[in-house]
């Protein structure tokens, strides 16, 4: 019965980074058509998209940020397994426990710092610097979720890793 809730949870929880990774694609491909629709019009029409670089940074964070989680739950986040994979099993689950911790603190930290600035620019509604008026908190909202996110990955590692060293142990 536990073991069908884990199971359960992953299954929701992989559905959603996945999403949140489709919606990445999704900008990132509207992302590249804004930029050739910008040249176009810079170089055929001589009348470039107004605010399109200020644009661009804020798509960025969501080409970015929301595919973090699916890359951990996938395990094709960066790392370095060099060293990793030629130690004997047990140690390298301790290994991976403590990379566990230190993603779980990094990313709880981020989450924290990330959603104090969030929290301030919509509270007094920030604009960027440009030449439209653009809100700078819908690109700041997707940090804080993101990192959250990967923290949630890093703690459910965290406890099947200690899972696996019980019963190696």
């Amino acid at each position: 019965m536990i073991r069908d809730r884990i199971k359960r949870g992953k299954e929701i929880r992989h559905t959603l980074y996945a999403g949140l990774f489709f919606l990445s694609g999704v900008v990132l491909v509207t992302l590249m058509l804004l930029t050739v629709a910008d040249v176009a019009g810079r170089y055929i029409f001589n009348h470039p998209i107004r605010g399109n670089i200020e644009i661009s940074m804020q798509m960025m964070a969501y080409v970015t940020l929301p595919g973090l989680a699916y890359t951990l739950i996938k395990g094709i986040h960066v790392r370095v397994s060099l060293v990793l994979e030629r130690l004997p099993q047990k140690v390298r689950i301790e290994a991976e426990v403590l990379a566990d911790i230190m993603g779980l603190f990094l990313c709880g930290l981020l989450t924290w710092g990330s959603w104090v600035q969030f929290w301030d620019s919509w509270i007094v509604w920030e604009f960027m610097p440009a030449a439209v008026r653009i809100p700078w908190w819908p690109a700041k909202l997707v940090m804080p979720v993101g990192f959250c996110l990967m923290a949630v990955e890093f703690g459910t590692s965290f406890f099947g890793h200690l899972v696996q060293l019980r019963r190696k142990g």
